[in-house]
């Protein structure tokens, strides 16, 4: 009965063990800012990211064409040098720390403050864009009187075709309005501001659902954490009652014990040859059947790969470490002495020996 008893328990560990520990990896990998931002360093997500906006700006001909004195190259260069990797390295990290600060608080996210400040575009976008409209200006030649003739003047400079005689570079630049333009980026945008921006279809605010489902999210991921350290406790004492149940000998505890840890090594070590080829497959079909770019694919699928083969490398680590505890276990029943371990009923029904006893014996 005490056999069948550790065989239940045995199979109850060798089941649970191994999805324990996965979750526990997805905590000390997935949920880890600092490898989160190690990743996008090492795919180069940043620079990436710029050069498929940027393509995207070029591919966007009626946006170019809506703007004076610029062709499609002309913005992305300008834009290339307002927008630096660095900058959007910087922002993004800074976004990550926070919100992962947020997720292991109980702080609503309503009051925390993620921002992205956006001083430093708008001081470099000012600067810019002055600096090639004037010199786009002072480029143009002076309007003829046939060109005169053909319609408004102010277009004439705006069509990037001839400067009408008397309009000043100064003036034709200051007639833009371009520090009036740049004025209406707001100096920083904060999560809660692009999120309170979406209105659902009948234009009631989705702010507080949205906020709420985040707050729910959160707490489910803390409950969660704390439940995986308790199960971690039962686990461990699942496997000392195994031994406790078996132990009629050294041999037979160190056998018992160390069999199931080798059996949980080794699905750790053998699930990621399995569950990773069909993982990728999954990945790649629902990349090519979801609406984004193939840049865009190809950054998302090099990027989840490399975190799903980090995550399964954490996870075989621990199944190579679990195999050898079990084996050392093992050997140890091996070349342990079969000396039998009297229980405490054992113990107590067995007769204590009088001095007599003992003389003859």
């Amino acid at each position: 009965m005490r056999r069948f008893l550790a065989i239940i328990l045995i199979l109850v560990f060798v089941i649970v063990t191994p999805a324990a520990l996965a979750l526990q990896s997805v905590k000390s990998t997935l949920l880890n800012p600092d490898i989160l931002k190690q990743k996008l360093r090492d795919h180069k997500v940043y620079d990436e990211s710029i050069t498929i906006a940027l393509d995207e700006l070029k591919k966007n001909t009626s946006l170019v064409n809506d703007i004076p004195f610029f062709s499609s190259d002309d913005m992305v260069r300008i834009v290339k040098s307002i927008i630096t990797s660095a900058w959007l390295q910087t922002q993004t990290e800074s976004t990550i720390d926070t919100f992962f600060a947020w997720l292991g608080s109980k702080q609503d996210i309503r009051t925390v403050n993620i921002v992205i400040p956006l001083g430093d575009i708008k001081e470099r976008t000012t600067g810019i864009l002055t600096t090639e409209v004037q010199s786009r200006l002072n480029a143009l030649p002076v309007c003829t009187p046939a060109e005169l003739a053909s319609g408004d003047q102010s277009l004439l400079v705006t069509r990037d075709v001839c400067l009408p005689p008397g309009v000043s570079v100064d003036n034709a630049l200051k007639d833009m309005h371009i520090a009036t333009f740049i004025d209406q980026i707001p100096d920083a945008l904060t999560l809660q501001e692009l999120i309170s921006s979406q209105n659902d279809h009948q234009g009631i605010s989705s702010a507080d659902r949205t906020f709420s489902q985040m707050n729910r999210a959160r707490d489910r991921i803390s409950q969660g954490i704390e439940a995986l350290k308790t199960l971690f406790v039962v686990l461990l004492m699942i496997l000392l009652l195994i031994g406790a149940l078996t132990m009629t000998s050294a041999k037979s505890f160190f056998g018992w014990v160390g069999f199931p840890l080798f059996l949980v090594g080794a699905i750790l070590v053998g699930a990621p040859f399995i569950v990773i080829p069909r993982a990728t497959a999954m990945l790649s079909n629902a990349l090519a059947n979801s609406n984004m770019t193939g840049s865009i694919q190809t950054l998302v699928d090099a990027l989840a790969k490399d975190f799903l083969s980090y995550f399964f490398s954490s996870l075989r680590t621990k199944g190579i470490i679990i195999i050898g505890v079990g084996l050392l276990f093992i050997i140890i029943a091996f070349v342990a002495p079969k000396k039998k371990v009297k229980t405490k009923v054992e113990k107590i029904l067995v007769p204590k020996m009088t001095l007599q006893e003992k003389f003859r014996s």
